[in-house]
Order: C-alpha cells, then structure tokens, then sequence
C-alpha cells in the first residue's frame, strides 16, 4: 500500500474518532502528528482506528468481489484479529490487568 492509500485509511480513522466527515487528508495529518506530538491521543488508539478501517475496508472490497479471494483473506484477516484479542484477554488476565484497559486494546 502506497502512502496515499494509508493517508486515505488514516483520514477515515480520524473521522471516525472525532465524528467529523469533513477532515481531510492533510487535516488528519496534521491533527495526527500534533497531538502525537502533544501526547494527547495515545499512538494505539490511532493504530487500533487503522485497523479497524483497514478490516472494513477489506470487508467492503470482499462484498464487492464476492467471486474472487478477497472474502477468504477477509476472513482470514477477521481470524487473525481475534487470536490477537484472545491473547491480549488471556496475558490481561494473568497478569491481573484491569477489564477495561484490556478492552481498549482490542481491535473490533
């Protein structure tokens, strides 16, 4: 994926955390590096939003394509999240983290 792909899907991420459709490519940049910067918005809450639009994507683009490969890597993609989120609740849980942190880190 080329950088103005992942603009694109950071765009959206951003719109969808802040609820604004109108921020465009160079706003979310922008607002992405400033309050990285700031240490306002923690780093994994912008790459879980990246994740959870690349996975909608990829579910768009499967529904599209219904006849191709794409509905097995969407689902293979869907697959590999929930391990990850089942490791995540596991390792929380043994080391006693609290619930709701472990939530936050959960790709949905």
């Amino acid at each position: 994926m080329d950088r103005a792909g992942i603009l694109a899907i950071l765009t959206q991420a951003i719109q969808r955390l802040t609820g604004d459709p109108s921020v465009c490519k160079p706003d979310a940049a922008e607002m992405i590096w400033n309050r990285w910067a700031d240490r306002k918005t923690p780093l994994y809450t912008v790459m879980l939003a990246v994740n959870t639009m690349l996975l909608r994507h990829l579910d768009d683009l499967s529904r599209r394509h219904s006849f191709s490969v794409l509905p097995i890597l969407s689902f293979l993609e869907h697959k590999r999240y929930e391990i990850l989120n089942l490791r995540a609740i596991a390792r929380g849980k043994q080391f006693g983290v609290n619930p709701d942190f472990i939530r936050q880190h959960l790709v949905m």
